[in-house]
């Protein structure tokens, strides 16, 4: 069940976390936002596209908070790995707050 895919995300927070050894890092966090259901799920659907995350994963839970877009969720998608890194999508979906978070998580394959 594919939907359009909103391209361009933006960020306002990145984190590179390393053992304070030097300059390597073994992972980059960094958030993406959206403020309404439509533009969460072109969101996901983005990480689909982009980054190899499993598509029937990210349909499914779409299709589960569509059907109860007031509820409170919090789910990570596997892994995509087609970019040559891992990257993870950890959903935290809240119907009662204005403005819905994708915690992305990047670590070398």
């Amino acid at each position: 069940m594919r939907r359009a895919v909103r391209r361009g995300a933006k960020t306002d927070r990145l984190r590179l976390n390393g053992m304070n050894t030097g300059p390597d890092f073994r992972e980059v966090t960094y958030f993406l936002t959206a403020e309404s259901l439509k533009d969460y799920t072109a969101l996901i659907l983005d990480g689909v596209d982009r980054y190899g995350i499993d598509e029937e994963s990210a349909d499914r839970w779409i299709d589960s908070i569509s059907s109860r877009p007031e509820d409170k969720s919090a789910f990570a998608l596997g892994p995509g790995e087609s970019t040559g890194l891992k990257v993870t999508y950890d959903l935290r979906f809240d119907g009662s707050k204005d403005v819905q978070v994708i915690i992305v998580h990047v670590h070398p394959a």
